[in-house]
């Protein structure tokens, strides 16, 4: 005889199952016979199997997980988005735009996304601010491929760096369309730090008459500046816009304002340049302190490479260092690091809220000021409000600081320029004035004739 059972009693739940059968019933009842004892084994076959089924446990809906995406752009326009293969490649949707994080730093990005919405595949995607005429670009101004992750990449926090966009192309293809607005001679050489494990470009301004045999004996005093790639080109710069840092100091040098002086460039890393000018004693989130290894790279390697270079006159006397944003910061944490390398700071639009309170805490605690500081900032440097009022508070301790040790208005002088917002127009239109500061009567940065040392 075949099995009884119907399809899907054979393919049902073991032992519940089983004991719907009177046979296997009577075998655990062995007393119970007859009309009744067949009604009490089917009441308690009843009784375990319809519970069982009832008591199931329940299994619990798997717990949502989110990936988040951590961004860190170059400068703190917005808004951002994600674009791939996950929102169909729309630049601008919505659904995937980014909020700032901290809006104590407004380069940095976040966006929590649950992990089904990106789809069980590797994505691809890339950064935009909301279409494709301002996608993400490497630092060279080359495009930047699109972004792979497979899926076991999607854990956690994914921190990302865009180091530049599309509407302010650098590099070899902004070059291409900007012609070159260099006056003077500069001189381009490329220096490897094995400190840092990269290489860049330095560019070294030279004043005029410099190659002349009347001043063939003459030493220099210097200014070092970081960003280079922004100081004397429009070509090679971030956006197009310059510092201005050849025409100005011509001019000054031409009309007797300043002496002749050598400026150097010291081009930034890329994506590392937020890390390069982080010094060690801040916090900001998903960035390394390499403040200390590019200081060791100035100190020990370029600038020993610019002296032996060039007829620069050495000492702190005639030494300047120099920077804008970050740059700034880490200008100011340099001369307090090294009092005996700089003789004169030149300072535009530090960043005193974006690594928390330590900086600004060591600088109003600092007692060794170089011999020259110039300071200034924007009333308008940021869109947003509270920023704002980190650039005003930074610079309302450093003038009271300056104010007690004494430094106002001789050795240091602190400007706020209505309207002035964060860019390279605003720091070369303060550019003349920094070095008239700095070397216009300041005997002791003016350059040694004469001597060899």
């Amino acid at each position: 005889m075949g099995d009884p059972r119907t399809e899907e009693d054979r393919n049902g739940s073991g032992a519940a199952r089983r004991l719907s059968s009177p046979a296997a019933s009577s075998a655990h009842c062995p007393g119970a016979s007859g009309a009744l004892g067949g009604t009490i084994l089917g009441l308690l076959a009843f009784a375990l199997v319809v519970p069982s089924a009832w008591c199931t446990p329940v299994q619990d809906p798997p717990v949502a997980r989110d990936v988040r995406f951590a961004v860190t752009a170059p400068d703190e326009r917005g808004p951002l988005y994600l674009a791939g293969t996950f929102t169909r490649w729309k630049p601008g949707d919505l659904r995937w735009r980014l909020t700032v994080e901290d809006l104590d730093d407004p380069t940095r990005w976040t966006i929590a996304v649950p992990i089904e919405k990106l789809g069980g595949e590797p994505i691809e995607f890339k950064l935009t601010r909301g279409d494709w005429k301002t996608v993400e670009l490497l630092g060279s101004g080359a495009d930047q491929p699109n972004r792979v992750l497979s899926v076991q990449d999607l854990e956690g926090v994914i921190e990302l760096t865009v180091e530049a966009w599309a509407d302010d192309r650098t590099g070899e293809a902004a070059s291409a369309a900007r012609e070159s607005t260099v006056t003077g001679q500069l001189n381009v050489f490329e220096l490897a730090s094995e400190r840092l494990g990269n290489t860049r470009p330095v560019r070294v301004w030279l004043p005029p008459g410099y190659a002349t045999e009347e001043q063939a004996s003459r030493r220099y005093p210097v200014l070092y500046l970081h960003d280079g790639q922004n100081v004397f080109d429009a070509a090679t710069s971030f956006k197009g816009d310059e510092w201005g840092a050849d025409e100005s100091a011509t001019r000054l040098i031409e009309a007797g304002k300043i002496p002749p002086l050598i400026i150097v460039g010291i081009d930034h890393a890329g994506s590392a340049r937020t890390a390069e000018y982080n010094p060690p004693f801040t916090h900001k989130r998903g960035v390394p302190h390499h403040g200390d290894r590019y200081l060791d790279f100035l100190t020990l390697k370029l600038m020993p490479e610019i002296e032996k270079r060039y007829r620069v006159a050495l000492g702190p006397q005639h030494t300047a260092l120099g920077g804008s944003s970050y740059g700034g910061n880490i200008t100011l944490y340099a001369a307090m690091r090294h009092p005996d390398r700089f003789g004169a700071l030149l300072v535009e639009s530090p960043v005193f809220w974006a690594f928390g309170p330590a900086l600004m805490k060591r600088c109003t605690q600092h007692e060794t000021w170089t011999q020259r500081i110039f300071v200034a900032i924007g009333t308008q440097e940021s869109s947003d409000a509270s920023t704002q009022a980190g650039y005003l508070r930074g610079m309302e301790a450093l003038r009271a600081t300056f104010e007690a040790q004494g430094l106002l208005p001789s050795r240091a002088q602190l400007v706020i320029e209505e309207d002035a917002i964060h860019h390279e127009t605003s720091w070369a239109r303060r550019l003349p004035g920094a070095l008239e500061f700095l070397f216009g009567n300041a005997p002791d940065l003016r350059p040694d004739i004469g001597k060899d040392r």
